[in-house]
């Protein structure tokens, strides 16, 4: 005999069926058995009994069903409250990692989940922890932050090891910030604000020359290069940017070359075509081997009469003053000046360079290199007297080896998928020494129709 499973809707079914047999069995009773009336009532009595029962357990599902439905909109409600801190681009990886439904199975699907032993015991998973001043998610401009917690047994190189993964699932690029004892703090990135055309911005008074505004980082906060006791160098191949890069800075020099406080030196061997339109804000420019040479030897002879003053006065560190302003030789192309036509010319012209860049720094007299021509022997000598390398889009892994030295893609040089044309001109990896890894950023952009407005207003008084 087959087994028969009853279960609760079935048995109601069961009952409302019956009640319903019932008031129809006492309807024909009462027509057969007029003379009867109590057996009729108590006929139709249960059968009204079996279908109010029925009716009654629809209303209680009704009644659930809508209260569960109402939890769930409030629930609903709140994240969209919850959410609303956040840009759009961001909700779902938020929401994975906060929400306690839904992170356990999240964490579960890389392994740093632990389910407990007992019926009805708590996993344990990262969790999001409160800080001292924040939810544990705090928006950023790129995407969020989130501070975790590291579960017993796992280790920062578990989410490390695991991270390509956990960024697919959170659909975001996912970085590892900080981490510490029990804690690990995630970047979440759902935006680049690289990703579109960055425009300049115009200096109005005068900028602090370690930190000097370029354009954005990756991050969307603005990028500042450090120029003061520092030597600099934006390489790139052609079209990559590098005019780009170069004039963002000097227009944020530019109130500090009107006030005399900056002194713009220049040398241009590719016919001046760079240098030229900013030759109001230059107080000497060379566009020819001879002249650049002359100027090279007058720079050495500036930075070394500053340098015997201080020895004189007993001062250890320059400090930038109207009577002792900053110097800054601008070079392009670098490459033309160190192979000169003259190879006895080229090796005086890299003697003199060396040694400006070896010592002047400290007296105030900076260099900023331009290139598009990386020559091994060159770069690699003079890497060590520069302080802040900025590398636009390249074509060869030994470019990158040239501008930065070994292990450049370890420490986040990713040059080569820099987009070509104007989608990545001005995108640079950033390494200032003594860093442990590469900044990405974009120039701030100026357009050619600018350009010599911007030079006239900044010009050195005659």
């Amino acid at each position: 005999m087959a087994e028969v499973h009853l279960t609760k809707e079935k048995i109601s079914a069961g009952i409302g069926m019956l009640g319903v047999g019932a008031c129809g069995f006492g309807v024909l009773w009462a027509h057969q058995s007029a003379g009867n009336p109590g057996a009729i009532a108590v006929v139709g009595l249960g059968g009204v009994a079996a279908v109010r029962y029925v009716t009654k357990e629809k209303e209680q599902k009704q009644v659930k069903q809508v209260k569960q439905d109402a939890g769930k909109a409030a629930e609903e409600n709140r994240w969209e409250r919850y959410l609303a801190f956040f840009d759009p681009s961001v909700h779902y990886a938020v929401r994975m990692l906060a929400d306690p439904k839904r992170a356990p199975g999240f964490w579960d699907e890389y392994h740093l989940t632990t389910w407990a032993d007992t019926p009805g015991g708590e996993p344990d998973y990262p969790r999001v922890t409160v800080g001292a001043t924040d939810g544990g998610v705090i928006s950023t401009l790129v995407g969020a932050r989130v501070r975790l917690s590291v579960p017993a047994g796992a280790s920062t190189e578990a989410f490390a090891n695991r991270l390509d993964g956990i960024a697919h699932g959170l659909r975001a690029d996912v970085t590892i910030v900080k981490a510490g004892r029990g804690f690990i703090e995630l970047d979440l990135r759902t935006m680049d604000p690289l990703a579109k055309l960055v425009m300049a911005r115009k200096s109005t008074g005068l900028v602090d020359l370690e930190r000097i505004p370029a354009g954005l980082t990756e991050e969307g906060s603005e990028w500042c290069v450090p120029l003061l006791y520092r030597n600099l160098i934006i390489a790139g191949v052609p079209g990559a940017g590098k005019s780009g890069v170069l004039w963002a800075l000097l227009c944020s020099l530019g109130p500090q070359v009107r006030a005399g406080r900056v002194v713009l030196w220049g040398i241009d061997l590719k016919f001046g075509l760079e240098l030229k339109p900013a030759e109001p804000m230059l107080y000497r420019l060379a566009t020819t081997e001879d002249l650049a040479m002359k100027l090279l030897k007058d720079f050495k002879k500036a930075m070394e009469a500053r340098g015997e003053k201080m020895a004189e006065d007993g001062r250890r560190k320059y400090v930038p003053s109207d009577d002792e302003p900053v110097h800054v030789l601008v070079i392009d192309e670098l490459i033309n000046l160190l192979r000169q036509t003259n190879s006895k010319a080229s090796s005086e012209a890299f003697e003199i360079l060396f040694d400006i860049m070896r010592r002047g720094r400290s007296l105030g007299f900076s260099v900023i290199a331009c290139t598009q021509d990386m020559d091994k022997s060159i770069l690699s000598s003079l890497r060590n007297v520069i302080q802040i390398r900025i590398g636009l889009r390249m074509v060869e892994n030994s470019q990158l080896l040239m501008m930065y030295g070994p292990g450049a893609k370890d420490r986040g040089a990713d040059n080569l998928r820099i987009p070509e044309g104007p989608a990545g001109a001005g995108i640079a990896y950033v390494e200032e020494e003594g860093s442990s890894r590469l900044q990405r950023c974009r120039a701030g952009w100026i357009p050619d129709d600018e350009v010599a407005a911007l030079a006239e207003e900044y010009a050195i008084a005659a």
